[in-house]
């Protein structure tokens, strides 16, 4: 019955962020051009593609620990807190690396990279909390965060068209969405964990985290 229940929200998940997805490309494409959805896209790609650099295989090792049901509250709390500062250092790094080559990858690419920067670190910080609520089987809170990402979407879309849509604005789309879905994580996250920061948990899972990470790679 459990298993039934979580696949159904699964798909009811699935469908309503299906569905606002083919929602918004069509008004991208209505309102802008097909050059306008084909910047939105390529912005969406390399998001995901630098948060796999930035993540690092830390979100699975999160996953891992979080789903041990010997944890303490404490022990929760110091294990994603851990994975994010990990993730947030390579987030920075990675944004360091866009700087410094941003010419040759602006000319390349035909946008301005550092424009998702910061949409890439909310991004890969928001894997780490859906990942740690994956492993507490939270699977109704896992199943929002996505519809809950493209409904800002298409709110911040709308709200371009209002004020002129300039597809350089497009990245304004990823930011709001991805700086709403780390509020709502972080409320979802502090119902699961105990604020409650020790030094010895703390290393001791920034060392689990990256030798889990270093082997996975």
């Amino acid at each position: 019955m459990k298993d039934t229940k979580n696949t159904l929200i699964n798909l009811i998940s699935f469908g309503t962020t299906s569905v606002l997805g083919l929602l918004l490309y069509f008004l991208i494409v209505k309102n802008g051009t097909e050059m306008a959805l084909g910047s939105f896209n390529i912005q969406y790609i390399f998001i995901v593609l630098f948060s796999q650099i930035t993540t690092f295989g830390v979100h699975y090792s999160i996953l891992r620990e979080a789903s041990n049901g010997n944890s303490s509250l404490t022990e929760l709390f110091n294990n994603v807190t851990s994975g994010v500062v990990i993730v947030l250092v390579n987030s920075l790094l990675i944004t360091l690396i866009i700087y410094i080559f941003r010419d040759i990858l602006n000319n390349f690419l035909n946008f301005n990279l550092l424009n998702i920067t910061i949409p890439i670190i909310f991004f890969s910080i928001n894997k780490c909390f859906y990942w740690f609520l994956n492993g507490k089987e939270k699977f109704v809170k896992m199943s929002f965060i996505s519809p809950f990402r493209f409904i800002i979407f298409l709110v911040t879309y709308l709200i371009l068209v209002e004020d002129g849509l300039d597809s350089e604005n497009l990245h304004l789309c990823f930011l709001y969405a991805e700086i709403f879905v780390f509020i709502i994580s972080i409320i979802f996250i502090f119902r699961e964990v105990k604020l409650n920061f020790n030094k010895s948990i703390f290393l001791e899972s920034l060392r689990n985290h990256y030798a889990f990470a270093k082997n996975a790679f």
